[in-house]
């Protein structure tokens, strides 16, 4: 009668639960008898690219984004800063349903105006543009999409000469 080995100890390994399956062959994979290649061997292993590329998943925002207008945030608005950004979306003919508003240091994706094909990314307390340097309230247009960095919403509900600066690049922006 033979003695069946105990594996108890490769849970302690692992965190994820180990299965022995009787029956199976237990050599692994890519383990081979023969030597390992000298380093002058080494140039003649080719390359390999992966043919697949995983799909990254879709960030999470608010709004219905048809009109791929990416609104950033350097926070979650409060109620006051929402009411603000309602305003601000009304007065240059926007809703909710037109726009993806993002926390950008929630979720601080490269991949966003490619994921929501986004062509218009306005950022609010953002210190800069992450696709393109720009200065405030300054309309830019790089790799065809249009910029605007504004200061943060709860700063321009108390500065007068900074909605004034904000307002003035939107008319420019949406042509309003």
């Amino acid at each position: 009668m033979m003695n069946k080995p105990n594996h108890e100890w490769l849970a302690g390994l692992f965190q994820e639960g180990i299965y022995i399956v009787p029956g199976e062959n237990k050599v692994s994979a890519g383990v081979s008898d023969s030597p390992e290649p000298d380093e002058k061997d080494t140039d003649s292993v080719e390359p390999q690219t992966v043919s697949e590329q995983s799909p990254l998943t879709m960030p999470d925002f608010r709004g219905g984004n048809k009109k791929h207008i990416l609104i950033l945030t350097d926070s979650i608005p409060d109620s006051t800063e929402e009411a603000l950004l309602t305003n601000i979306m009304g007065a240059t003919g926007l809703t909710w349903d037109d726009i993806a508003l993002i926390n950008w240091y929630d979720q601080p994706r490269p991949d966003l105006l490619s994921k929501l094909e986004s062509h218009v990314v306005i950022s609010f307390g953002l210190e800069h543009d992450p696709w393109c340097d720009t200065d405030p309230y300054q309309v830019h247009h790089a790799n065809g999409v249009t910029h605007l960095r504004s200061d943060a919403l709860r700063s321009l509900n108390s500065q007068i000469d900074q909605k004034r600066k904000l307002w003035s690049a939107l008319k420019e922006m949406f042509g309003v």
